[in-house]
């Protein structure tokens, strides 16, 4: 990922935080200094939502997933969550946006 390599030093971590609610985290290394986090789903009306830094989500209403923390400056985190209102399947990743030349 990135400049045409590998971006090593990066955890996802998915959990259930005791109310059936998804629970994603991204972390990673000093280098590079901003790696994005994206979840995507089904939509009830057969569209897909899109929640990450420019679309962030909503907790109250649809998507019902949200982005909780943007972390821009290297190590992370970034938070994403997902509520449990609707049963869906959900596609986590993680994208490098340099920040350089």
């Amino acid at each position: 990922m990135g400049n045409n390599g590998v971006t090593g030093n990066q955890d996802i971590v998915l959990s259930l935080n005791g109310t059936n609610d998804i629970r994603i985290v991204l972390t990673w290394g000093a280098q590079p200094t901003d790696l994005d986090s994206h979840l995507t789903g089904p939509n009830t009306d057969a569209t897909r939502f899109h929640v990450y830094y420019a679309g962030r989500g909503s907790f109250t209403s649809a998507p019902f997933a949200g982005l909780d923390v943007d972390d821009v400056s290297s190590i992370g985190p970034d938070n994403s969550r997902a509520l449990s209102r609707i049963r869906r399947v959900y596609d986590p990743h993680r994208r490098h946006h340099p920040t350089g030349p």
